[in-house]
């Protein structure tokens, strides 16, 4: 038989890699905005972390990033499961990395987190 008629034993899903990289990249982004939400006072991301606490350009910037990274992350993952009788990790993976990715940009878009919520609690 010719090489040309085989059926590929590929292993890896292009598309799943996809769904998984940029679901944990955006989620990732989200919880050091989340981080920075809760404590303000964090020394993690050093010099930025002023322009992330008092809604400089990186702010905006990661806010951008998750929220684009994670609507990646969850079309990827349903794309990759239509057609399939057998439903791969990358499904939940790439929804629930979606998920976490969104949940920070979804709150600053709706102006529920706009200051870190220690300014909020000791006024």
């Amino acid at each position: 038989m010719d090489a040309t008629y085989r059926t590929s034993r590929r292993t890896v899903d292009p598309l799943g890699v996809v769904t998984a990289v940029s679901g944990l990249a955006g989620a990732l982004c989200s919880m050091a905005l989340w981080l920075y939400q809760f404590r303000s006072t964090n020394t993690l991301l050093g010099g930025y972390a002023w322009e992330i606490t008092h809604g400089g350009p990186l702010r905006t910037d990661l806010i951008q990033l998750a929220f684009v990274l994670g609507i990646v992350a969850l079309v990827g993952a349903l794309v990759s499961s239509l057609g399939s009788l057998q439903v791969p990790i990358t499904f939940p993976m790439g929804l629930i990395l979606g998920a976490v990715a969104l949940s920070y940009p979804i709150m600053a878009m709706t102006h529920v987190v706009n200051v870190p919520i220690r300014t909020l609690l000791f006024r």
